[in-house]
């Protein structure tokens, strides 16, 4: 999934910067000079005006996430629909296709369309490998996640079933025996991650990616993807990541397309409140109706053409309030978004739209913090100064006995550089975990150390607890795949330790 992963990872970085340069600068009106839009200062003193930008504002972040999923599909058009498509190694450092690359886990996903009937999920015995299929709705929701954590890992079998469809619909008789996983949407995108680390353990996560199988249950056609708009296709064609095409986009583009998804056949549309279809509806938009542009009126047009500046401001203050919360140094992102329940999640707050716009943008696809939960160091200050092993500096992680991290499957630390790509170093390593053979102190803690030369010295071929950093600014990521509930919920008996600069 080099692009789709690619394209979320670019958004990730520079969020607000991303979002300033292609609102605030380009965000262009497109109601033509043949019809004017009211000057500022008439609008500012227009109420009605003000409710139609406040409504278009939220229909913009309601919309992102929709047309960014359409757009990271579309941006693999040689990939067919119902096929995985696998990744081939855990990432090097020489690698540098994607940026802060995952090294524990290889990874593959698939585009389902199930407009054609449903489509079998066969997973096979993993051998003791943590593993995880994700399913992610066109809203960028997730909404389930099969794996380790909800059958083991052995065997299973789940059918992927359309919205509204009755289990005597189809020629074909639905299996008895495979679980039932209905999808809110035709259109579902699958991210599967295996665990994997050495060359040995590659070989084996590689053969049974091949082993995971979709089988369409009927024979019939689906209806594909809808077509895009040409300025969303040419900035594809042309390399662009989806996230920042659809910035990109002028606001009767981006609502022209999004007006002809909302409500199409296969398109869910979510649980919103009355009050706000009625808001939207005073802007010319309505579920399962195209917008007619032409026809709105100028403060129609004015308002929506302003949108993306609003949902810039609202993207900033839903960053600063609710992305997360900084703790000795490791940024923790809130748990305020999923909720699981076996194999099915659930969103907490579906009507959130800022914040989904937010997540969608920075981080599309993550996964529930229940089934993995990643922290990151380096960013923000540690001990008043930035993360660097300029001029010989290191650090030290220090579990004190009985204060690993508590996890079900396992948990890793993976050292970057400053541009996000993983580090060359003499010993190969880029990530240090529960899955090494980790030294203990005397006192039964366990320290790991931070630096770019051998800490047992130079001529040593002891290497243990050593995770080497380059001789420059870096960061680390924790990653925690089936955590205990108190590391989901941080502060509740758990918190990860600083890192701390060496003596």
């Amino acid at each position: 999934m080099d692009r789709a992963r690619r394209a979320a990872m670019t958004a990730a970085v520079g969020l607000l910067a991303a979002l300033a340069a292609a609102l605030l600068g380009s965000a262009r009106s497109t109601a033509g000079p043949e019809t004017p839009m009211p000057a500022p200062t008439a609008m500012a003193r227009d109420p009605q005006q003000a409710v139609l930008e406040e409504a278009a504002t939220d229909a913009w972040l309601y919309f992102y996430p929709l047309l960014l999923m359409q757009a990271t599909r579309a941006s693999e058009p040689q990939l067919e629909l119902g096929v995985w498509k696998h990744s081939g190694s855990v990432r090097r450092h020489d690698d540098r296709k994607v940026i802060r690359p995952n090294v524990d886990t290889i990874s593959s996903h698939a585009w389902l369309d199930l407009s054609g009937g449903p489509i079998l999920l066969e997973t096979p015995d993993t051998e003791g490998l943590y593993h995880v299929v994700q399913a992610v709705d066109e809203w960028s929701l997730t909404f389930a996640t099969v794996g380790s954590r909800t059958i083991g890992n052995g065997p299973g079998r789940f059918l992927f079933v359309p919205p509204g469809l009755d289990a005597n619909a189809g020629a074909t008789p639905w299996p008895r025996d495979a679980t039932l996983v209905r999808a809110p949407t035709q259109g579902v995108w699958l991210l599967m991650r295996i665990q994997s680390d050495d060359s040995e353990e590659e070989a084996r996560t590689r053969a049974l990616q091949t082993r995971f199988r979709l089988t369409a249950l009927e024979e019939r056609a689906p209806d594909g993807p809808m077509p895009l708009p040409p300025a969303a296709a040419t900035g594809l064609a042309e390399g662009t990541p989806p996230p920042q095409v659809i910035l990109n986009l002028d606001p009767r583009s981006y609502f022209e397309w999004a007006s002809r998804l909302w409500g199409a056949p296969g398109f869910w549309v979510p649980n919103l409140d009355d009050a706000l279809v009625d808001r939207v509806e005073l802007l010319g938009l309505r579920p399962g109706s195209a917008l007619e542009w032409d026809a709105l009126d100028p403060g129609q047009r004015a308002a929506l053409s302003a949108a993306p500046k609003g949902a810039l401001r609202k993207l900033a203050g839903v960053a600063a309030k609710e992305g997360g919360v900084n703790v000795d140094g490791w940024y923790y992102l809130k748990d305020n978004w999923y909720r699981v329940q076996d194999h099915r999640v659930f969103v907490k707050q579906p009507t959130h739209y800022p914040l989904r716009a937010g997540l969608a943008l920075e981080a599309l696809g993550f996964l529930p913090l229940q089934e993995a939960t990643y922290l990151s160091a380096g960013a923000a200050r540690v001990g008043g100064e930035v993360l660097s092993g300029a001029d010989g500096r290191s650090y030290t992680i220090r579990f004190p006995e009985g204060h690993l991290p508590a996890v079900e499957a396992f948990w890793s630390l993976t050292v970057y550089e400053g541009q996000g790509w993983l580090v060359d170093n003499p010993i190969h390593r880029h990530n240090l975990g529960s899955r090494d053979e980790l030294r203990r102190d005397a006192d039964g803690a366990v320290t790991l150390h931070l630096s770019a030369t051998n800490p047992h010295g130079a001529d040593s071929g002891d290497t243990s607890n050593w995770l080497p950093i380059p001789d420059g600014e870096f960061s680390v990521s924790f990653r925690a795949y089936w955590p205990s509930e108190p590391i989901v919920h941080e502060g509740d008996g758990w918190r990860m330790v600083p890192v701390i600069a060496a003596d």
